[in-house]
């Protein structure tokens, strides 16, 4: 007999070319399918961790910002009567440089925490900064200038601890 006309032994399969290429094409696609569903839930979650990261970092800094402003603010009744203080007439010249040193530290402490005072004479009136407590018609100033701090103001960036109280002209 001739390797032609060989008969097939058992467990001896007959190829399958067509077949196999048409599965290996149909399992490439398959494949292709899950990496793409696979690379897409990847590009997803590498986004909702970089948004996880960037609003953890802003509300770190947001805490801080508060926290400051807190602190802050329960001083500020102690600049104030500092301030009222200094304005007194002090016969002890040692006793009131000894204010003026302790005012000039904690005004120090508020400027590196960056604290900043807010309400001068002559400004615009702003009603995001300012707290009108009285109108006074004065032709020495413009329309909606300050013409009297009554109790200064402090911002931490631009966020407003205490509102400044002030009299608006015109």
């Amino acid at each position: 007999m001739n390797k032609k006309n060989k008969p097939k032994q058992e467990g001896q399969e007959a190829p399958k070319h067509k077949t196999e290429t048409l599965d290996l094409g149909a399992s490439l696609k398959e494949l292709e399918e899950k990496h793409n569903e696979l690379n897409d839930q990847f590009i997803r979650l590498a986004a909702e961790y970089d948004n996880f990261r960037k609003r953890s970092t802003k509300e770190k800094e947001q805490i801080y910002s508060d926290a400051t402003a807190h602190v802050v603010s329960q001083f500020l009744n102690v600049i104030d009567s500092l301030e009222a203080a200094l304005e007194l007439k002090i016969p002890d010249p040692e006793f009131k440089k000894g204010f003026e040193l302790i005012y000039s530290n904690c005004c120090n402490a508020f400027e590196h925490l960056g604290v900043n005072k807010i309400g001068t004479i002559g400004e615009h009136f702003d009603p995001n900064v300012h707290n009108a407590v009285l109108h006074v018609d004065d032709e020495n100033f413009g329309e909606s200038e300050v013409v009297e701090v009554v109790q200064k103001g402090y911002l931490i960036g631009q966020k407003v601890i205490r509102h400044a109280m002030v009299k608006v002209a015109n």
